[in-house]
């Protein structure tokens, strides 16, 4: 190989590597942007501007919830409780998902039965619904199961949501 095809390659390389960086920062820049605004007092929270003054007063007010909310009221933050609630449904429709989607999904790859396109085609429609159609009659059945406001609940939701995503993805 020659020195002309070394430097070629080596400016392609350096090239893509550059276009792959630029991608990142852009891909990158609306968390950029939420922690900016965390940063923000609540006075410059609709601004614009990257120069301002730093604060962790929101910090402080989410986790020890003694700071003003966003209207300069007093306000008793409940988060630690609502994020323990989201990471108890996470965490187990994470666990049910991989429970049930990973023996399905090596079932569905590995063995030939009858009814295997149909089954796999069932699970990925399952993705084609709009969310609009499942919700009133799920609303109404969890009213009448005692499911409504409860961690089952919402688990079951993560289920019909991401279940077919994670067996079509495996």
């Amino acid at each position: 190989m020659n020195t002309q095809e070394t430097n070629n390659n080596r400016f392609a390389a350096i090239l893509s590597d550059g276009f792959l960086v630029l991608y990142f920062l852009f891909a990158l820049f609306p968390i950029l942007w939420m922690v900016l605004i965390s940063l923000k007092q609540t006075d410059e929270l609709f601004t614009t501007r990257f120069v301002f003054q730093p604060t962790l007063e929101n910090y402080s007010a989410i986790l020890f919830g003694d700071a003003r909310a966003a209207a300069g009221v007093v306000a008793k933050q409940e988060f630690p409780r609502y994020f323990l609630n989201s990471l108890i449904a996470a965490s187990g429709a994470v666990v049910i998902s991989l429970i049930v989607g990973v023996p399905a999904a090596y079932a569905l790859a590995r063995y030939n039965f009858k009814g295997k396109e149909d089954l796999a085609f069932t699970f990925l429609s399952f993705r084609f619904a709009p969310e609009l159609v499942v919700i009133i009659p799920l609303s109404v059945l969890y009213r009448q199961l005692g499911l409504y406001n409860t961690y089952y609940g919402i688990i079951w939701i993560y289920q019909l949501v991401t279940l077919p995503l994670l067996i079509w993805v495996l």
